[in-house]
């Protein structure tokens, strides 16, 4: 809370002041703009941290502390934009309190189109279409009789409102005492029956107070608790994911990463009340149910079985159709957000090559795309949705030609009727919102299963590949290979020939579309844990991605030590985003450290060097093939640069999906095939 408000400090006199004077100021701007009374109740007081957007905080609570955050430099203007258009009455009521506060000794220019918040202004312009119609005070204007008047006349601002915000379903106990009130003031005794309705009215009051701050305060502490755990489930979900899940055309980078922040803030908010006016709507209905039919079986029948299905089938109805219009509109929209977050992330490409311009007309096209291809199916929903709203007032009249019936035949009386029908039609009416959910779902095919394996041999059993949105191109035809541990393995041959799926096979991030692949001539890939199982692995790519922290691993086995040690901060200089503030070799020797300091059994090289200078090669390779011949372990790597493997046990030569060749460096030599070409081309069969 006081990082949000001593940012209007920011660029002032008070910007090198000391902590203690800030913090008055803060206070000071808090309690003008009413900030005060909820964050008195916070945990941590003016330290508590109000979520991500200001998300633990209600519409009014953050609206008040954007107020403190602007006058909190004692600004000689205030500039007021709608403070108070998004807000229930209650909370504008609030807002609007600390905007006239804020206002004195000030100049404070406002915007506003409930002008209620704006009626003891001392000058009230109005505008129409860039013009300036008319100005004065309120009352002048409406004597006028002009665009304001008519505003005013259109907004009732002669009769001071004050609704409240509808809080869920009708409980029994209001039911009794409105049918009770109904019928007060046409008996002769209504002056002793308004005293004791009005002490029922002032008992529940209590009750309400007792009940919802007990509402509030455990719900707060289970929202922030769920929305600790579901981020957490959310990140744990995605992780667990095999690449299939990520090449599908809805699952990038930027849709996920907005997934992610909308669902979490999303469960945050349902959380903090929303559960359990819920279940008190749920209660309601049962006990009013209850009542409507002990106060009138004939009517109460009526209510419940014909009248109560269709309300809760229509609430139920409109909210599906929100969710799936809310779903059409996330996933149009994805496409777009996807664009900005690859705009961002290659933010240094894009600057350098000038393309700005472009990749912001590409944003907009997306989001064209998105306006008019909603544009039918959102008329279409309309329809249902228009329907759904219908329902209640076609119950509503059943009801009363029911009761009216009744009434007339001296079956019910009218203060029943009250308490049979009209409590029940409003109780089943709101809960409809009980069918709003949503959920987590699982991958089956990823969660943890089969045992643990130590990696003493990988058996590649006439393996077959294609990618799930590419089934009509093959990558692995039948590739059949054994490796044995303590063996350096290298895959060479022509881009797009297998080697790198040959990797992601063994990743698990796929599984073969035919064939097997065999651990330990006993478990099959597909039967282990992909968690345990790549416990037992580790990779380093061609581009590394090193992790925005800094470094603390042990990097003395990757020929790491020397230049960390010529950093400034050693093993706490910061690595950057992805990496960016460290040369390329320097990356990749700590990446390979990160792999070895898991003391893996099989370690992935998938083009290590191919980025590099000849110098960073060469530190790099040396870093390899000590990695290599290090401990009792399998050593894969996917090579271009022949000269990185020219050590390797065997190396494997692959060519349209196929393996072709097998044997060391020497032994292909001599073989004179594809491989040695491959050399002449590299000049690697010459003596070094």
């Amino acid at each position: 809370m006081f990082d949000n408000i001593v940012n209007g400090l920011f660029g002032t006199a008070w910007t090198t002041a000391t902590h203690e004077e800030q913090m008055y100021r803060v206070r000071e701007a808090a309690k003008l703009a009413f900030a005060d009374e909820f964050i008195v109740n916070l945990p941590d007081g003016c330290d508590t941290r109000i979520g991500e957007r200001g998300g633990l905080l209600s519409g009014g609570q953050k609206q008040c502390v954007a107020i403190a955050l602007s006058i909190v430099a004692q600004p000689k203007i205030l500039l007021l934009g709608e403070a108070t258009g998004a807000l229930d009455p209650h909370a504008g009521g609030i807002v609007q309190k600390a905007s006239d506060s804020a206002s004195k000794d000030r100049t404070t220019i406002a915007i506003a189109h409930k002008l209620a918040t704006i009626r003891d202004a001392d000058n009230i312009v109005v505008m129409n279409k860039g013009r300036i119609v008319e100005q004065g005070c309120h009352s002048n204007l409406v004597a006028a009789g002009g665009t304001y008047a008519k505003l005013v006349q259109a907004q009732n601002l002669s009769v001071n409102h004050n609704n409240q915000s509808d809080d869920g379903a009708v409980d029994p106990g209001q039911i009794l005492l409105l049918a009770t009130v109904m019928s007060a003031f046409t008996a002769p005794d209504m002056v002793q029956r308004g005293n004791f309705i009005s002490l029922m009215y002032f008992v529940m009051a209590l009750g309400y107070i007792l009940v919802y701050f007990i509402m509030g305060w455990a719900t707060n502490v289970i929202s922030q608790t769920l929305g600790q755990k579901f981020r957490q489930e959310l990140l744990r979900d995605i992780l667990k994911q095999d690449l299939r899940f990520f090449d599908r055309p809805e699952n990038t980078v930027g849709s996920l990463t907005s997934r992610i922040e909308s669902n979490a803030q999303a469960i945050t908010e349902l959380m903090e009340l929303n559960v359990t006016l819920c279940l008190m709507a749920l209660i309601n209905v049962l006990a009013s149910s209850i009542l409507s039919i002990a106060v009138s079986w004939k009517l109460g029948l009526v209510g419940v079985f014909a009248g109560m299905p269709p309300l809760l089938l229509s609430g139920y109805a409109c909210i599906r159709i929100e969710t799936k219009m809310d779903a059409d509109i996330d996933a149009k929209f994805s496409a777009s957000a996807s664009i900005a977050s690859e705009t961002v992330s290659a933010i240094r490409t894009i600057s350098s090559l000038a393309i700005d311009r472009s990749m912001l007309q590409r944003y907009n096209s997306k989001l064209d795309d998105a306006v008019s291809n909603s544009t039918l199916p959102l008329f279409q929903l309309m329809i249902w949705f228009a329907l759904t709203q219908s329902v209640d007032y076609s119950i509503l009249g059943l009801g009363f030609w029911w009761g009216s019936k009744l009434i007339a035949n001296g079956e019910l009386t009218f203060s029943q009727f009250s308490i049979s029908f009209i409590g029940l039609f409003f109780s089943g009416q709101a809960d409809a919102t009980l069918f709003s959910y949503s959920s987590i779902r699982e991958r089956d095919e990823t969660k943890d299963k089969g045992p643990a394996v130590g990696c003493q041999s990988i058996d590649f059993r006439e393996v077959q590949f294609w990618y799930p949105l590419a089934p009509d191109n093959r990558v692995l035809k039948g590739v059949s290979l054994k490796i044995d541990r303590e063996r350096f393995v290298a895959f060479v041959g022509a881009s797009g020939c297998g080697k790198s799926t040959m990797i992601a096979l063994l990743q698990r991030f796929y599984d073969s579309t035919s064939g097997s692949i065999v651990i330990d001539d006993i478990d099959h890939l597909t039967d282990l844990s992909p968690r345990l199982y790549r416990s037992k692995l580790a990779l380093v790519q061609q581009e590394p991605t090193l992790f925005p922290d800094t470094i603390r691993e042990n990097v003395k086995a990757a020929n790491a030590w020397d230049f960390i040690s010529s950093l400034p901060a050693g093993l706490n200089t910061p690595c950057g985003h992805g990496g960016s503030q460290l040369p390329g070799g320097q990356r990749q020797r700590i990446a390979i450290a990160r792999a070895l300091v898991r003391n893996p059994d099989v370690i992935l090289l998938d083009e290590a060097t191919s980025a590099l200078d000849t110098e960073s090669e060469k530190v790099v390779q040396k870093a390899l093939l000590e990695a290599a011949g290090t401990g009792k372990r399998i050593t894969i790597a996917v090579a271009h640069r022949l000269s990185t493997i020219r050590d390797a046990d065997k190396t494997c030569v692959f060519y349209g999906g196929r393996i072709v060749e097998t044997g060391t460096h020497d032994e292909l030599i001599e073989l004179g095939g594809m491989y040695k070409k491959m050399c002449e081309a590299q000049r690697l069969d010459r003596a070094t």
